[in-house]
């Protein structure tokens, strides 16, 4: 999974996504609400399998987290790797 910074204004931070598995590849988007943590996974091309989404979904939850506790700013770029549901 590759997110790259897209957008970011007060209210909410939006990375463009690619993701890719043994099983095929899909583009998209993921944004999240600065305020609450709300994120919401948009996939424009391919199939994104469900554990795929969480997992994203969770990564990028983390990173909101440690930009709430000044920890860092919003990365450029995340790049993250998971075998698989069963890994």
């Amino acid at each position: 999974m590759t997110l790259r910074l897209a957008d970011r204004d007060e209210t909410s931070v939006e990375y463009r996504a690619q993701w890719q598995t043994v099983n095929g590849e899909a583009t998209g988007s993921v944004r999240i609400e600065t305020e609450d943590g709300t994120v919401t996974v948009s996939v424009a091309d391919g199939v994104l399998e469900d554990w795929l989404q969480s997992f994203s979904e969770q990564v990028v939850r983390g990173v909101w987290r440690a930009s709430r506790k000044g920890d860092h700013a919003w990365p450029r770029r995340i790049t993250r790797w998971r075998g698989g549901p069963q890994a």
